[in-house]
């Protein structure tokens, strides 16, 4: 189980992914935020936003649990955006 604390508006520094299935739990206070998560598959070079299976962008706004499955492993980072200046956002990843 990993857990990543969001407090500031931008990019979050990226970490290593193995791939697989996991499941990512989002709550605290998003002060009027969104937290969009994104793979790079070469170093930090390109960052992509993940995408729900209704091909929209996955921006989670409130308290929200999410299961992700990426068939390879990457580097992923979480980018909160849209609202207030001091978000309090803790994500497990389980």
């Amino acid at each position: 189980m990993a857990t990543h604390k969001l407090t500031a508006q931008g990019a979050s520094g990226s970490f290593n992914y193995r791939g697989g299935e996991s499941s990512f739990a989002f709550f605290g206070d998003f002060d009027g935020n969104y937290v969009k998560i994104q793979a790079t598959f070469d170093e930090g070079e390109n960052y992509i936003d993940l995408k729900k299976i209704t091909d929209d962008v996955l921006a989670v706004g409130v308290n929200e649990v999410h299961n992700i499955s990426l068939s390879g492993a990457c580097q992923l980072r979480y980018n909160v955006f849209g609202g207030g200046a001091a978000p309090d956002i803790t994500i497990i990843i389980a």
